[in-house]
Formats: C-alpha cells, sequence, structure tokens
C-alpha cells in the first residue's frame, strides 16, 4: 500500500497570499493518484485543520510500503527547525512561531509510525513573509533537516536556508517539473528529484538550486522498477561514472558560485568608477525636477480644462431598462397628487369669490308726492312724472351695480383660471425639481462602461463620464434637473448643477439628454417626404408638356425602323451581344423581381443601388476605417463606392420587420416600403449580408456617435464611433 498526504496554502489571512501552492497540490494530488496513492489531501488550511488532517492520516496508513509528504506554500525555520505556516497564522514575534505553526518534526514523527520508507518534499521556500519594522522573524528559507526517522529522503524546491521562486503560470517552478517527472516509468525517486533539479537550474539560471537529504538505505520505486539486465561489474562502472557526475556538477556548482561572485565584484567597480558620473546626472535631474515644477500648475490647469471639455462632448445621459415606465408612473402620480393640491386651491379662491356679498347700494331717497287739497292737478301730475322717472333710473342704475359686481367676479375667476392653466406646466417643473433638489441622490460608477447609475427616489438614469475625472465629478454633482412634457409624461431634459469648487465653476450646467431628438427627426423625414412629393409631381408635368414633342420622333423612328435605314436587327443582334459580354465579365448570376445578383455585388431594382456582396468572412471595422474603407474601394470596375445612408440600408429590409417591430412599422408606413417578398432571412440576398453594419448617417446630437442597421433581428441603432461593425458599400448604378 502507498499512501500520501498533500497540503497547499496560499490564501493566508494575516500575511500576504501565494498564487501557486493550490495549484500545485492539486495537480500533485492527481500526479500520487495516478501511481496508485491513496491521498490525504487538503488546501488553505488552518492551525487545528493541519493538525487534524495530520492524525487522520497517521491513523489510516499504517503499515504503508511507502508514504510520502508534500506541502506547499509558507515555511519558516528558527533555531534549526523548520515550520510549516497554517493560512491563520498571526506571527508577530519570532516566540509565536511555535504556538502559530506546525513544526515539520511533528510530521516526521508521526509518518516514522506509518511506513517503512519515507519520502518528504517541500516546496515552502519562498521568501518570509513575516516583517516587522524593518527586521524579519525566523531564519531565511529553511534549515538543514535533522533526518529524526530512517529509510527517508527530504526533498527541498531550494537550496537549504535559500528562497524559491515563484512561477509565472499557474504552478511554482519546482513543482511543474516534479508533478510531469515523477510519472516516468522506471526511474527511482533519486533520479526523479536530480532530473528536476537540473530543468529547475536551467530555466532559472542557476538562480534556485534543488536540494535532496536522504539516510534511505535502498532505492524507492514510485512507478515500477526496469530491469536493467546488466552485470555486476557493467552496474559498478555506472555507479563510479554516477559519482564522477555527481563531482563534476559540484564542481561546476562551485564554479558557477564562483563565477557569480566575480561578477558582483565587477559590478562593484564598475559602479565606483561611474559615480562621479552618476552626481553629474544627479544635478541635471534636480535642475529638470525644478523646470518641472515650475510647469505643473499650467498642466493641471490645462489637464482640468481639457477634462471639463471632455464632460461637455462626451457626457451623455440614458434611461435603464424598464426606468421609462417606473418613472412615468412616479410622475403621473406625482402630479396628480400635486396639481389636484393645486386645483382644490384654485376652487377654493373661486368659491370665496362667488360667496363675496355686495357691498350695499345706495337707498331711493326721493319721497312719493301727496295730493293735497290745495294743489293744482297740473302741478301734481308733473311731480308725479318726476318721481317715476327718478325711480326708473335709480333701478336701472341698480341692476347695473349688481351686473358690473357679477361682471367682476366672473372676470376675476376666469383670470385665476387662464393664469393657472398657463402657468401649470412651468409650476409643475419648477416643483418637480424642488422635490428633486431635497432628495439625496445615490451615484455608483462603473468603470468597466465609464457611467454613473444614478437613483433619485426611484427615477433612474445612467450618466456617461470619462474615468479620469469620474471622482471629481461626484464631488461636484449638487443637484440634477428634471424636465417633464406634462401630457405624455416623458422626460425631457435632465440636467446637473455643480458646487463650486476647484474643478468645476458654479455657472458650469451641463444639458444630457432629450427625447425632442425623435420628434424633431420625424419632422425633418416629413418635410423630405413633402419634398419628394412636389419633385415628382413637378417631373410629371414636365413629362406631360414634352409629349406632343416626341409624338413625332416616335413616328419618325419607327418609319426609320420599318424601312431598316438603322439596320435595328442588326443594332439589336449588337446590343444583346454587348449585354452578354458585360455579363460575362462582371460574374452574372441570375435576376429575381426585386435584384440582379452577379459575382461582387447585386442590384436594387428599387432603389437602383449597387450593394457590396462578399462570399467570406466580413471584417469589423470602427466608423472611420469604414469610410475609409469604401471610398478606398475598387470592385468590378467601379471605384465610386461609400457607405450607405441610415434610409438606404433600412431599404433591403421587408415587411417582414415592419411587424415585427413598431419603430419599423412607422418608418414602412411613411416610406411607403411595400416589397411583398418573403422574409429577409430566406430571401436571395440574405446570405451576402452581415448582421450589424455601419451607415454614414451621424447621431442627430452626439456627434461621436453613428447609426448601425441590423440585418439579423431588423433593428437598427446609434453607436459609439469607436466600436467594431461591419462594413457594406454602396454605390448608384
Amino acid at each position: 500500500m502507498k499512501t500520501a498526504l498533500v497540503i497547499g496554502n496560499g490564501e493566508y489571512q494575516n500575511t500576504a497570499k501565494l498564487k501557486n501552492p493550490t495549484n500545485d497540490s492539486r495537480d500533485m494530488k492527481s500526479a500520487l493518484e495516478t501511481l496508485g496513492f491513496k491521498v490525504f489531501y487538503g488546501e488553505n488550511l488552518k492551525k487545528r485543520e493541519m493538525r487534524e488532517l495530520l492524525n487522520k492520516f497517521s491513523e489510516n496508513s499504517r503499515g504503508s510500503e511507502t508514504s510520502l509528504f508534500y506541502y506547499a506554500g509558507h515555511g519558516l525555520q528558527l533555531e534549526g527547525e523548520n515550520y510549516l505556516i497554517p493560512i491563520d497564522s498571526k506571527i508577530d514575534f519570532s516566540d509565536d512561531i511555535p504556538e502559530e505553526s506546525m513544526n515539520f518534526s511533528r510530521v516526521e514523527s508521526e509518518f516514522g509510525k506509518v511506513g517503512s520508507s519515507n519520502i518528504f518534499i517541500l516546496d515552502a521556500c519562498r521568501d518570509n513573509p513575516f516583517q516587522k519594522s524593518g527586521r524579519s522573524i525566523g531564519g531565511r528559507g529553511l534549515a538543514n533537516p535533522s533526518m529524526r526517522i530512517g529509510n527517508s529522503i527530504i526533498a527541498y524546491s531550494t537550496s537549504p536556508n535559500e528562497i524559491a521562486l515563484d512561477g509565472s503560470g499557474a504552478n511554482g517552478i519546482y513543482t511543474k517539473y516534479l508533478k510531469s517527472v515523477i510519472l516516468e516509468t522506471g526511474i527511482s525517486i533519486e533520479k526523479v528529484f536530480k532530473k528536476v533539479a537540473k530543468f529547475v537550474k536551467d530555466e532559472t539560471g542557476q538562480k534556485q538550486t534543488p536540494w535532496v537529504h536522504s539516510n534511505s538505505h535502498e532505492d524507492i520505486y514510485l512507478n515500477g522498477k526496469v530491469e536493467s539486465g546488466l552485470r555486476a561489474e557493467d552496474v559498478q562502472k555506472i555507479a563510479e561514472l554516477e559519482e564522477k557526475l555527481r563531482i563534476r556538477e559540484e564542481k561546476e556548482r562551485e564554479y558557477d558560485s564562483l563565477f557569480s561572485e566575480l561578477e558582483d565584484r565587477t559590478g562593484k567597480l564598475k559602479n565606483i568608477e561611474n559615480l562621479q558620473k552618476l552626481e553629474e546626472e544627479k544635478e541635471k535631474l534636480r535642475e529638470l525636477n525644478e523646470r518641472l515644477k515650475s510647469k505643473q500648475s499650467e498642466i493641471e490647469t490645462v489637464s482640468k480644462s481639457v477634462q471639463i471639455e471632455e464632460v461637455r462632448e462626451d457626457t451623455k445621459v440614458g434611461i435603464w431598462s424598464g426606468g421609462e415606465e417606473r418613472s412615468k408612473l412616479f410622475f403621473s402620480d406625482f402630479k396628480k397628487r400635486e396639481v389636484e393640491k393645486r386645483k382644490a386651491e384654485l376652487e377654493k379662491n373661486i368659491s370665496e369669490i362667488q360667496n363675496e356679498v355686495a357691498p350695499p347700494f345706495r337707498a331711493f331717497e326721493k319721497q312719493k308726492p301727496v295730493q293735497g287739497e290745495f294743489e293744482k292737478t297740473l302741478d301734481f301730475q308733473i311731480r308725479e312724472i318726476e318721481y317715476q322717472q327718478e325711480k326708473l333710473n335709480y333701478e336701472s342704475e341698480k341692476e347695473n351695480f349688481i351686473a358690473k359686481i357679477e361682471r367682476g367676479k366672473k372676470e376675476r375667476i376666469l383670470k385665476i383660471r387662464n393664469q393657472f392653466a398657463e402657468s401649470e406646466k412651468d409650476f409643475y417643473s419648477k416643483l418637480l425639481n424642488s422635490y428633486f433638489g431635497k432628495q439625496k441622490i445615490s451615484m455608483r460608477y462603473d468603470p468597466d462602461k465609464e457611467v454613473f447609475k444614478v437613483n433619485l427616489n426611484g427615477l433612474g438614469f445612467f450618466v456617461k463620464v470619462p474615468i479620469g475625472i469620474a471622482e471629481e465629478f461626484k464631488k461636484s454633482v449638487k443637484s440634477f434637473q428634471v424636465f417633464v412634457h406634462l401630457e405624455s409624461l416623458e422626460i425631457l431634459k435632465i440636467s446637473a448643477n455643480f458646487r463650486g469648487n476647484d474643478f468645476f465653476g458654479e455657472g458650469f450646467e451641463k444639458r444630457f439628454f432629450e427625447i425632442e431628438e425623435a420628434r424633431e427627426r420625424e419632422e425633418a423625414q416629413r418635410k423630405r417626404e413633402a419634398e419628394r412629393r412636389q419633385k415628382v409631381q413637378r417631373r410629371q408635368e414636365r413629362i406631360a408638356k414634352n409629349i406632343k414633342k416626341t409624338i413625332f420622333g416616335i413616328l419618325l423612328v419607327a418609319t426609320l425602323s420599318v424601312l431598316g435605314y438603322f439596320g435595328y436587327g442588326e443594332y439589336q443582334e449588337y446590343e444583346e451581344k454587348r449585354i452578354a459580354e458585360e455579363n460575362r465579365r462582371l460574374g452574372f448570376v441570375k435576376e429575381t423581381d426585386s435584384y440582379k445578383i452577379y459575382r461582387d455585388f447585386f442590384v436594387d431594382k428599387k432603389t437602383n443601388l449597387m450593394w457590396q456582396k462578399k462570399s467570406g468572412n466580413w471584417e469589423y471595422y470602427t466608423w472611420q476605417e469604414a469610410m475609409r474603407y469604401c471610398e478606398n474601394l475598387e470592385l468590378s470596375g467601379y471605384s465610386n463606392w461609400r457607405l450607405p445612408s441610415r434610409d438606404e440600408a433600412k431599404s433591403l429590409l421587408t415587411e417582414y420587420y415592419g411587424e415585427y417591430n413598431s419603430n419599423w412599422r412607422k418608418w414602412f408606413d411613411a416610406n411607403q416600403h411595400k416589397r411583398h417578398n418573403e422574409r429577409f432571412v430566406k430571401n436571395e440576398i440574405s446570405q451576402f449580408l452581415p448582421y450589424w453594419i455601419w451607415t454614414s448617417t451621424k447621431h442627430n446630437k452626439y456627434s461621436s456617435d453613428s447609426w448601425i442597421v441590423d440585418f439579423k433581428y431588423g433593428s437598427d441603432n446609434w453607436s459609439y464611433q469607436t466600436n467594431d461593425n461591419f462594413a457594406v458599400c454602396v454605390r448608384y448604378l
């Protein structure tokens, strides 16, 4: 029976972590299991876990013929004893080492109880990880072993009192070779270690020399022993040669050591000779440093100015997926609550006006005349008429007074209502921004996408900010302003106000985001369509005027054709030959209802555009590279190729996408795009086009973005001009 205990510690909690030990231990476990070992395995173990695993190994491995211990991780020596460091060790003083680590002598003792042959491999000679105030705790590397048990071999990844180098890959340098060589058939463990040592010395340029100490009285073979069939005298000669080889290797090591010492002394001598030159260089460096300091403030000022301009040019805002609907719900509730509050105040004011009591009208003072005994009848009648007339005037004045009061109430009510209607949008925006101005701003930066994720009490949006000034940007933001369309509840604009500081001034305000862009584009599209219809109408009128002039020419041509004056039959034959020759030159493939397809391009009959096609893989380009690629393209004898516009690229799509996407449906209706062919993914030209292609159309607001069209899912979107997409070139026939 063969047993092994394998431990790899790398995730240290109180000192430097190691990247290789866990990979090393896993690879050694796999190699030993391949060799038939029963492996007790642990990685990143604490003090208690290391001791428990050692006890478990000791209890379950009694009677093993061969026992192997492999450890990768930090190790220390103290007073001639070697210690293996668990991941939770906290070592502040040398006295802490015995308590906080595992003494290697304990491992030797337990292995002495287990098997007859013992192999110990320690890849634990990393640099001393415990430093306090410039002093090391414990000695450098591992100490010479005391070999407490017999028939044992101890292998270090480097010499005693030296350190091993970490590997640049997944494994340490020593284990990288050991895990392979140990699987070789028919070689003893001593030769395994010698072979590994040679590989390590060659790779490190003699800087790391693995070391082996043995008191074993027999050869140990882990993967079978191959009988040599040699005579005793041959074996003796081989042993002598091996001894000579060992002596030669020792001399080579001595030579390498002397040569290294010579190089060190030569280097010191050269340093002394160059000391004076170094002093001169230092003086020049001092002068240069002073000049750099004098320019530092200017550089910082220019840098800040440039960075602020980057914010003005590059900063964009968008709403997260689903954020627009959530914001509409928030604004709807906010508007309903706040506007209804205003309406309640308005109705209260109107009610107060309506309930106002009119001031009392003057009393009628004239008394009705009474006919006296001695009064004449005519005088009485005159007074009676005057009384009635004055009473009528009084009643008329009273009615006018009451009407004036009511009219004044109505005018005041109408004025209040008109003022409310006119100021409602302004009031709502001010109220909304006052509300957001009081909210705590939550901003989290994503350095990979260079965006801030902003949360204003449920309203979520992102702000694109260059990574170099992200921290200053976050410190400087004072508040956000949000402008919302009162009816549709869409966000029209988001602005930011900044605190006054050294980086952003108080007056710096960035207008980030507008939804009005879509409306402006639709309006421009409607204008272009109207102009197109007018051009078609004018063209038809010109054709109508020229019909009479054309009739005579048609009759003349018909007559001459009948007479064979121009040899029409010969001309027709010539034209057919010319077209056939042209088709052969261009590699004509076939013609459908919608397209003429050639070797290197196809022609859209509806738009009369020639489109580049390609049978191999398409290449990625940035927008600028795509523009240059098409401008420099020479294809089938044509040179004036270019990137298509956004509408030209979309013209290749079919009604299938109009049904698939509401935005495309609007575009199809506006452009009368009725092709009635099969789905694009199945028609004749789908095989010639990639998925995303650049167009020459730039974004309406952001000059650093251009539109791309997707031929796979039937959509278009804008993309940063520095991104990679495909380029398909086009030209007019």
